[in-house]
């Protein structure tokens, strides 16, 4: 619990009070992440899903009003979370994978002021042969 001040110092000093989004990957970043972020109004938080959260259903209940959208890492995930959870289905979109690193990577470079910021809260590293590095800093 101690790190969730921490947390919610580095996003409100990442967004510099724009609009932003925190992707939310894995249950514990999902928790921290919702309440690292309360009150901050200019932030919308999306969780990555995989799959196999059982042990997390009461978490996912409680913590989905907080959520903007979830993103399935694919299109069984997905199939799985909605008979799981039974989100509103406008809220659940399949993304291969989760999150696009190499177009993320691109966005991260700000080019005018239109330009969303990203922070990502869970691991953001080259796995399965994604174009992600391994640090989520930009």
């Amino acid at each position: 619990m101690h790190g969730i001040g921490k947390l919610r110092r580095l996003i409100k000093e990442s967004s510099n009070g724009e609009q932003s989004i925190c992707n939310l990957h894995l249950k514990l970043s999902v928790l921290m992440g919702v309440l690292a972020t309360q009150g901050l109004n200019n932030i919308k938080c999306i969780e990555t899903y995989h799959s196999l959260y059982s042990r997390y259903w009461l978490q996912t209940k409680v913590l989905s009003p907080f959520i903007t959208m979830y993103i399935p890492c694919s299109e069984s995930a997905k199939d799985e979370f909605v008979k799981r959870f039974h989100p509103k289905l406008n809220k659940v979109v399949a993304i291969s994978n989760g999150v696009n690193c190499k177009k993320i990577r691109e966005m991260a470079v700000r080019r005018n002021e239109n330009v969303i910021t990203a922070i990502s809260v869970g691991r953001f590293t080259n796995q399965k042969k994604s174009s992600c590095y391994s640090r989520s800093v930009f």
